[in-house]
């Protein structure tokens, strides 16, 4: 692994953050180690600085890692970016993978499994935590079993799905805020993230793709 290193750690805990920090700080190639609390802030910091590395969490607010994944190696295809994750199911582990991630670890990993996750990915190659193979075999097992496509099991949270139902009901931004006590501002942006996931641009292409693909019934 090339010395001095820049690497950023996008996570919405201040103390696992700083965790992490300290622990990267142990290894003689790291130089700088930027922070960033959610997707949003580690475009911006990846706009400024050169950075080799991101440490990409997927469950924050404001942007998830998965769109900030596919905007930041869309526009810096330089930079490696590693899943630092607690999410353990299939779909999140292939979306990560399928927007730009070059590897996935838990965040119950050592420091060790860090340091190899990015010597493997600085050379250009994928690394994987060795319990994902696993996890992918038994979840492409399952759905088959279960007649689904795999890959659009679990592309979308709960509360997604919830908004998804209303929209396909025919409701409106604003009836779909009130009857969630959402703000419509937070609606629209949940409803613009779902265009960026299933990459298509309008709710009737939305609603249909999510129709074909068994995400809604």
């Amino acid at each position: 692994m090339n010395a001095q290193l820049n690497i950023l750690i996008v996570d919405d805990h201040a103390l696992f953050r700083e965790g992490l920090e300290g622990l990267l700080n142990i290894l003689p190639e790291v130089r700088t180690i930027f922070q960033a609390s959610n997707g949003y802030e580690a475009i911006l910091v990846a706009e400024k600085e050169d950075l080799d590395v991101i440490l990409m969490d997927i469950e924050m607010p404001v942007m998830d890692g998965f769109q900030a994944t596919k905007i930041i190696h869309n526009k810096y295809p330089n930079i490696k970016i590693l899943a630092l994750s607690m999410r353990d199911n299939p779909s999140s582990i292939l979306e990560m993978c399928s927007h730009g991630a070059s590897g996935y670890l838990f965040k119950i990993c050592d420091l060790q499994e860090i340091k190899n996750g990015l010597e493997t990915v600085l050379n250009g190659e994928k690394y994987f935590q060795k319990e994902i193979g696993k996890i992918i075999i038994n979840g492409i097992i399952e759905n088959a079993n279960n007649g689904i496509p795999f890959k659009f099991k679990n592309i979308v949270k709960e509360k997604e799905r919830i908004i998804l139902t209303y929209l396909a009901e025919g409701m409106t931004i604003d009836q779909i805020s009130l009857k969630m006590n959402y703000s419509v501002k937070t609606i629209e942006g949940i409803k613009t993230n779902l265009f960026i996931k299933t990459e298509t641009r309008n709710i009737a292409s939305l609603i249909a793709y999510c129709l074909r693909n068994r995400i809604i019934d």
